[in-house]
């Protein structure tokens, strides 16, 4: 029978590097919205979600599962997408969406650009003086 609860056990998140502090980012990110005439905030819908972890990565990221509640009937599962609220979720999706930003094609590069300094996570923060450039990043 599976050990419930062990004590002075190692969690996954205790197990997995997180990457760089992105709090430290927020500051400078604060003090550039506050930079033009109008501020601009977008979020990535299901970022977490979006992002596929290889087939030969996953059995990093097993759960097991009580079938109806019973600990005799235990089930593995192995997850296929980013985890929301593993500690290395926010840099995968950082490191992801740089990847993306640096494969652009030319005509999308201003905006690629703009969008590099301004994400935190999931989320876009910046400003621009004109609505033709709030149009352009839109």
């Amino acid at each position: 029978m599976l050990q419930r609860n062990k004590k002075n056990g190692s969690s996954l998140n205790s197990c997995l590097e997180k990457g760089p502090n992105l709090v430290e980012l927020i500051p400078s990110i604060l003090n550039r919205f506050r930079l033009g005439t109008f501020g601009v905030i977008a979020d990535i819908k299901k970022a977490f979600l979006q992002i596929s972890i290889d087939d030969k990565d996953r059995d990093y990221l097993r759960f097991l599962w009580f079938e109806n509640g019973d600990p005799d009937k235990l089930k593995i599962y192995r997850h296929k997408r980013v985890v929301f609220g593993i500690n290395a979720s926010p840099f995968l999706l950082g490191a992801t969406i740089l990847y993306h930003l640096d494969n652009v094609p030319e005509h999308l590069q201003e905006v690629a650009k703009k969008l590099r300094t301004s994400m935190y996570v999931d989320n876009c923060v910046t400003s621009l003086d004109t609505i033709e450039e709030v149009e352009s990043l839109y």
